[in-house]
């Protein structure tokens, strides 16, 4: 139970981790947007006089840098939603890996075979002091007068 309170509040920091980087996010979209129109509004004006001006104005150059900010803004937040997804999807595979039930460890070695390298069914101790299965010692020293071993 504790397990799924400390599981709960991870979960919790991530979105709280989450919101507030969106947060950020936005405040510096709108940060840089406030930097280009004082640029614009910087770059107006005086001038040598010598033909017209190559930049947009008014309405024109508000709209245009209301699109790069929505832009920018949109990118920041696919990638914010890009990150919550994978982060999510981290989790779901930890969470699935934590309820699987545990691999089954292998038997001891005194329970193989030595000759079929399995699980013995019917184990007979050997003159040389070695466990093997009965049917399987027994085709071996019907053939050779050595142990196994």
């Amino acid at each position: 139970m504790a397990e799924a309170a400390a599981e709960a509040d991870r979960h919790a920091e991530a979105l709280l981790a989450d919101e507030e980087a969106e947060k950020e996010a936005e405040q510096r979209a709108k940060e840089r947007k406030a930097k280009k129109k004082k640029k614009k509004k910087k770059g107006k004006g005086g001038g040598s006089g010598g033909g017209p001006s190559q930049e947009p104005e008014g309405e024109e150059a508000e709209a245009l840098a209301a699109a790069e900010g929505e832009a920018v803004a949109a990118a920041e937040e696919a990638e914010l939603a890009t990150a919550l997804q994978e982060s999510a999807r981290l989790e779901e595979e930890r969470r699935v890996a934590e309820e699987q039930p545990p691999e089954p460890d292998a038997p001891p070695a005194d329970f193989i075979c030595p000759i079929t390298t399995e699980v013995m069914s019917d184990p007979v101790m050997a003159a040389d002091g070695h466990s093997y299965e009965r049917k399987q010692i027994e085709r071996w020293l019907a053939t050779k007068s050595t142990s196994p071993r």
